[in-house]
């Protein structure tokens, strides 16, 4: 019986399942590596992945999402790219930001931070080099290394839309103007939480071999079988618990039952 976790700890097998989060960090727990992938594999069963990840967003691998900093990356302030661009609703659902900006493709994205703002999470930032501080936001384009016209640009369009009340490019049901005075640039970075690809099963949680047919006495059930569930962008937060409970419970019953056979 495999339930084993996934493989998005392990960069190579990431690179052949999931390219699209190759080179990212991920938040998953550190057993995460595969193992029961590849000893399915090697059991003859058929691999499913489509190159789907859990995506995600963060500040660095060694910081946690939880922490006072790593907090931040959930404000939906003015995210920006490496060109000082804005380009997605920064209040979106996190899969569909992750989507957003791994088709961006910049290496780096900045979250503005402006008035009244969790300073000493911000400060501590400065002093790590993942935040940058400034008064102006020319001073601040610069110090993020972005072109200043473009970011003046999308600061102009921001504020626009939210003195308007109705964010007409991207749907940010939250906006809020950004001011002079006191300004941080939070560095954030693509990230993962978890991996999509794994063994191919029946609903009786049985290995399927290339050719369809189950492979007798092998089992999987949770994230190293549920390359079938998804297909790239993880559709809300918690779904795929109902699945391992429900999967995994028919999966263990009908093993029980293989035992006597």
């Amino acid at each position: 019986m495999l339930a084993t976790g996934g493989f998005s700890q392990s960069p190579e097998m990431i690179d052949e399942y999931g390219p699209t989060a190759s080179g990212q960090f991920c938040y998953a727990a550190s057993g995460n590596v595969g193992d029961g992938l590849r000893m399915a594999k090697e059991a003859g069963a058929d691999i499913v992945a489509k190159d789907g990840v859990i995506g995600f967003r963060g500040v660095s691998p060694d910081r946690s999402y939880r922490a006072s900093l790593g907090v931040l990356v959930f404000y939906p302030n003015l995210y920006v790219d490496e060109k000082g661009e804005r380009f997605m609703n920064e209040a979106n659902y996190y899969a569909l930001m992750y989507e957003d900006m791994v088709e961006n493709e910049s290496d780096e994205f900045y979250s503005i931070f402006s008035g009244e703002v969790p300073a000493e999470a911000l400060e501590e930032g400065v002093e790590d080099g993942c935040v940058v501080k400034a008064d102006t936001f020319e001073e601040l384009a610069e110090a993020m290394g972005v072109p200043a016209d473009n970011f003046l640009a999308s600061v102009e369009r921001f504020n626009e839309l939210a003195e308007s009340g109705e964010d007409e490019d991207y749907g940010n049901p939250v906006i809020a103007t950004i001011e002079e005075g006191e300004l941080y640039a939070l560095t954030v970075l693509p990230a993962t939480l978890g991996s999509f690809g794994g063994a191919r099963v029946n609903l009786q949680g049985e290995v399927m071999d290339t050719d369809g047919n189950p492979i007798q006495g092998l089992y999987a059930a949770g994230e190293v079988a549920n390359g079938q569930l998804y297909k790239s962008v993880y559709p809300a937060s918690g779904t795929f618990i109902t699945a391992v409970f429900v999967l995994a419970r028919d999966a263990g019953k009908e093993a029980a039952m293989s035992i006597g056979e």
